[in-house]
C-alpha cells in the first residue's frame, strides 16, 4: 500500500506561499435550489479517474472516490468511537470464516496445508447501472486490479519465480461467496488491510467483454472517459479537472438500511478544488464550502470562533514528520539477501549510528513545535501515534541534549577542529575520524513555509552544535521525484507520512524494510536491517501482531534510519448552519481515513 499521501502534501506544498485569485465556485454552495448539498474544499485533485488504483490512493479525494463511489470489502472503524481496532466493519463483505485444510496447490500440483478465508458477500448489492454485484467482481478485481506480490512479500498473494506469472489462489464458490487461500498463514487478528483499502471494480465494465478494457497493474494510467460504475452511496456525475467533482446520492444504495451506515441525508456531494489555502479559507468563511479535507491555519482560529456558524476544534492530525538519513551507497546493499549491509563511513558518514544519534540529540524539537508550528504538534518517537494502542512505551525520545550528543561523538572518536566560537562549547566543527574532515551536510525540504521553517530550525541547531549544515528547499515536484530514487545523493531530508490508526497503519513500516525486497521503490532512506525485515514478516503472520509492532518500533528507535520529529495537530473546522452531526476524529471531519461524517450528517438548512 503506497503512501498516502505524499501527493496530498504535494498538492498543498506548491501553493502555500503564494496567494491566488479565488476561483469561481461552479456549484452554488449551501444547497441552492433546495438540494441537500455538502460542499468540501481540497487542493489536490484526483490524478485520474480510471481504476489504476495506485494513482487514486495518492490523494485524500482519490481515497474518498474509492470509498464513496466504488467501495471496499470492509470499512475503517471509527477512531474514538469505542470499537476494537481489530474489529471488522462490514461493507461489501458481511463477514468471513478462517479454516485450515488440505487443498490442491495450483502450481505445485499436490495437496498441501492451506489457510482458507471464506468471505461472505452482500447479496443485495447492485452496481450503479443496476447490474448485480457478485463474487466474480471480487475475483476479477483481485486478479487484475490489486497489485500482485512476489514471494519476498509476506502478504496477500504469491508470485512464482520460475514463470513470473501471477498465481491467484482463490475460488469462487457461489454467487456471493469466495475463498481466499493462503499457502503461508497470515494473522487472524484482523482481515488483511487491502480489504479496507482496495476498491472492488465491476467485471462487466472493465473485463474482457466490457467497455473499460482495464490494462492491469503494471501499465501506465490512462484517462477513463467512460461510465464510473461503482456500488457506493454516491454516483459520479462530472469532473472538471482542476476545478470540481460532482457526485449525487445513490438512492438504491445497499447501506441505507444498514445500522453501520444508515440513510444518507446528502443529496449532492460537491468537491471544489482550490489553488491555495487562502482561497479555500475565504470560500469556507463565506459559506461556499462546508469543510475541507485538510486542516486550516492557526491564524484563522479567532475569525472562525467569532462565527456562530463555524465549529473549530484541535484534533490529532494524521501527519508524522521525520528527519530522514539517506544511507545509500553503491556497495551498501549486501550480496546475499538477509546479510547485514556493507557500512562505509568514508563514503557515507551517516552510516555511523553514533553520528545519527548525536544529530538527533542536537535537535531541539520543542523549539520547532513552538516556533515553526506554534505549538500545534507533539514530539514523536515512533511511526505509531502516541495515543495509539499499538504505540510502544519507553522508547527514547532523543530530546535535545547537546552534552549527550557530544559524549556520543567523542566516544566514537570524533574530534573538534578548534574553530573559535563554533560548535559544542565553542571548540569548533566536528571532524570525522574516518576522513579527518569536518562534518558537512545538506538538508533538503519542500519549499513550503512549514517544511522550510523546520529545516531552518534543524540547520541552526546542527550549526550551533558544530555540524556545518546547509538548507536546500526545492519545489515539491522535484522533491518527490527524487525522494525515492536510490542514488539521489542526498544527506538528510524532512518529510512526513500519514500512517492512520491501528491496525491498518502497519503498511508504514515498508518505508524501512529492505528497499530491494519488501520496501521496493518506496524506502527513502534505503536502510537495510535483516532483523527488522524478519519482524516485518511476522507483522503479517504472528498470531499477535502487536509483538512484531513492538519490536519494529524498538529497532527503528535504536538504529535511527529516521529521526521522528513530531505528529501534527490539526485545526479542524466545519460549518453547522447547513449540516449537523459531524464526526470529527483523527485527521478531521472528512478525510481518506474518516468518511463517517458523509454517512451521518443531518441536514439543518432551510
Amino acid at each position: 500500500m503506497k503512501s498516502t499521501k505524499w501527493l496530498i502534501r504535494m498538492g498543498l506544498a506548491v501553493v502555500l506561499i503564494v496567494a491566488f485569485t479565488l476561483p469561481a465556485c461552479t456549484g452554488d454552495g449551501g444547497g441552492g435550489g433546495g438540494v441537500h448539498k455538502l460542499a468540501i474544499g481540497t487542493m489536490a485533485d484526483v490524478p485520474n479517474l480510471n481504476m489504476e488504483q495506485e494513482s487514486l490512493e495518492h490523494t485524500n479525494l482519490g481515497c474518498l472516490y474509492k470509498t464513496l463511489v466504488y467501495e471496499h470489502l470492509g470499512s475503517y472503524h471509527k477512531v474514538g468511537g469505542g470499537e476494537d481496532a481489530n474489529e471488522f466493519v462490514p461493507c461489501l463483505a458481511t463477514g468471513y470464516d478462517v479454516t485450515y485444510e488440505k487443498r490442491f496447490h495450483p502450481v505445485n500440483k499436490v495437496m498441501q496445508d492451506a489457510q482458507v478465508w471464506t468471505v461472505h458477500l452482500r447479496e443485495d448489492v447492485k452496481w450503479h447501472d443496476e447490474e448485480p454485484f457478485t463474487a466474480e467482481d471480487v475475483e476479477f478485481t483481485l486478479k487484475h486490479s490489486i497489485s500482485e506480490w512476489d514471494p519476498a512479500k509476506p502478504i496477500c498473494w504469491e508470485y512464482y519465480w520460475d514463470t513470473w506469472d501471477p498465481v491467484w489462489w482463490l475460488n469462487v464458490t457461489g454467487p456471493h461467496t469466495i475463498e481466499l487461500i493462503y499457502e503461508h498463514n497470515i494473522t487472524e487478528a484482523h482481515p488483511p488491510s487491502w480489504w479496507q483499502w482496495d476498491c472492488i471494480i465491476p467485471k462487466h465494465v472493465f473485463g474482457p467483454l466490457g467497455a473499460g478494457n482495464y490494462t492491469g497493474w503494471a501499465e501506465n494510467a490512462t484517462d477513463w472517459d467512460g461510465d464510473h460504475i461503482g456500488t457506493g452511496p454516491f454516483k459520479f456525475v462530472e469532473h472538471d479537472i482542476g476545478d470540481h467533482h460532482k457526485w449525487v446520492r445513490n438512492d438504491d444504495w445497499w447501506g441505507k438500511d444498514d445500522p453501520n451506515y444508515g440513510p444518507i441525508d446528502i443529496e449532492e456531494l460537491w468537491i471544489q478544488i482550490y489553488p491555495s489555502t487562502e482561497s479555500l479559507t475565504a470560500s469556507f468563511e463565506t459559506g461556499e464550502i462546508d469543510t475541507s479535507v485538510v486542516g486550516f491555519n492557526y491564524v484563522n482560529i479567532p475569525d472562525f470562533q467569532a462565527n456562530p456558524d463555524i465549529t473549530v476544534e484541535i484534533v490529532p492530525g494524521l501527519a508524522m514528520y521525520y528527519l530522514g538519513f539517506d544511507l545509500y551507497t553503491d556497495d551498501y546493499y549486501p550480496e546475499v539477501w538477509g546479510d547485514p549491509p556493507v557500512l562505509d563511513y568514508t563514503a557515507n558518514p551517516l552510516h555511523d549510528k553514533a553520528l545519527r544519534k548525536a544529530i538527533a540529540y542536537a535537535i531541539n524539537t520543542t523549539k520547532i513545535i513552538d516556533v515553526a508550528l506554534h505549538g500545534y504538534a507533539l514530539p514523536s518517537d515512533s511511526w505509531m501515534y502516541a495515543s495509539s494502542p499499538g504505540h510502544k512505551s519507553g522508547l527514547e525520545m532523543y530530546d535535545i541534549n547537546t552534552e549527550e550528543a557530544a559524549s556520543i561523538l567523542t566516544a566514537a572518536g570524533y574530534t573538534q577542529d578548534g574553530t573559535p566560537d563554533k560548535g559544542y562549547l565553542g571548540q569548533g566543527y566536528w571532524v570525522s575520524p574516518y576522513t579527518d574532515e569536518k562534518l558537512e551536510f545538506t538538508i533538503r525540504t519542500e519549499n513550503t513555509v512549514t517544511e522550510s521553517d523546520i529545516g531552518q530550525s534543524i540547520m541552526q541547531d546542527l550549526d550551533a552544535f558544530g555540524i556545518d549544515t546547509t538548507l536546500l528547499p526545492v519545489d515539491s515536484t522535484t522533491y518527490y521525484n527524487e525522494m525515492y530514487v536510490p542514488d539521489k545523493g542526498w544527506d538528510m531530508f524532512v518529510s512526513s507520512e500519514e500512517p492512520s490508526a491501528d491496525p491498518y497503519s502497519d503498511w508504514i513500516w515498508a518505508l524501512l524494510t529492505d528497499p530491494w525486497g519488501w520496501g521496493w521503490d518506496w524506502a527513502p532512506t534505503f536502510w537495510v536491517d535483516p532483523e527488522f525485515n524478519e519482524w516485518y514478516e511476522k507483522l503479517y503472520t504472528h498470531p499477535n501482531p502487536q509483538v512484531a509492532r513492538d519490536e519494529l518500533q524498538a529497532i527503528a528507535n535504536e538504529e535511527l534510519p529516521m529521526y521522528m520529529l513530531f505528529e501534527d495537530k490539526m485545526i479542524s473546522a466545519y460549518r453547522t448552519d447547513r449540516w449537523t452531526n459531524w464526526y470529527n476524529e483523527l485527521g478531521g471531519p472528512v478525510n481518506w481515513f474518516n468518511p463517517w461524517s458523509i454517512y451521518e450528517l443531518e441536514w439543518a438548512g432551510d
